[in-house]
């Protein structure tokens, strides 16, 4: 098994602003260096959320969450934004 096989990505609020959510690459042992009530949780659940790609990761919070919530590294410009910019 190589190092890779034992990432994974999680959405936790960021500790600038608890408001806003980013994305973390993990490994098992990182857990404990991390509050986990900052981590998102499935919605009505306790249940953290994990992905195993980052790319699921911006999926899930640009399908999911509120554009103001998302870091903005992490933010997908939709065809409104987009068209934003034309005259």
């Amino acid at each position: 098994m190589s190092w890779d096989d034992n990432l994974y990505y999680r959405i936790i609020r960021t500790s600038e602003d608890d408001s806003v959510l980013t994305i973390v690459q993990m490994q098992w042992h990182d857990e404990r260096d991390y509050d986990e009530s900052r981590f998102l949780r499935e919605k009505g659940t306790r249940n953290r959320l994990s992905f195993s790609t980052e790319e699921e990761a911006i999926e899930f919070l640009n399908e999911n969450i509120k554009q103001e919530c998302i870091d903005p590294e992490y933010v997908r410009m939709t065809q409104e934004d987009n068209d934003s910019f034309y005259k």
